[in-house]
């Protein structure tokens, strides 16, 4: 069984991790002229809001790259529900534009269809838009995500 656990807030190897994934977002040109704020205050921790959508599924994950896959999904799901209602997609044509096998397709959009709906009943005011996520592995079979996200207009990033 996989272990879940989550550096601390503001541990100096969260930070690195921060740092690191604030940097691909700025090598990848997304928010060029933007200011990285490392987990602004009064805000919540994306990292732990995405792991709140996932978590009824992460005792059935037993490696990195099923972490990996986990946290995209539940990153779709995150995206596409703070989207504008007409721009939002239902799960079915979400699940059609990934590459997979046509037979996993089924069991993927139950899985979307029950991140969104965890995502509309934990957070359904939260609508930072996820940039980029990281997931690694800490070399003791445990793994760490960062996520980097949007702040609402107008928000104060102090």
């Amino acid at each position: 069984m996989a272990k879940k656990r989550q550096k601390r807030r503001g541990s100096k190897s969260n930070r690195s991790h921060l740092r690191r994934l604030a940097n691909k977002v700025k090598r990848e040109g997304l928010f060029t002229d933007s200011q990285v704020v490392y987990e602004p205050t009064g805000e919540i921790k994306m990292s732990e809001a995405l792991i709140a959508l996932m978590e009824p599924y992460l005792d059935s994950v037993e490696t990195l790259n099923a972490y990996r896959n986990l946290a995209s999904m539940a990153a779709i799901a995150w995206n596409n529900s703070v989207l504008p209602p007409e721009a939002q997609m239902k799960p079915s044509e979400l699940i059609n534009k990934l590459d997979m096998p046509a037979e996993d397709l089924p069991l993927m959009e139950e899985l979307l269809t029950s991140l969104l709906k965890r995502k509309k009943a934990l957070f359904p005011d939260v609508q930072r838009m996820i940039v980029s996520y990281e997931v690694t592995g800490t070399g003791r079979g445990n793994w760490h995500l960062s996520v980097a996200s949007t702040l609402l207009t107008g928000d104060d990033p102090a």
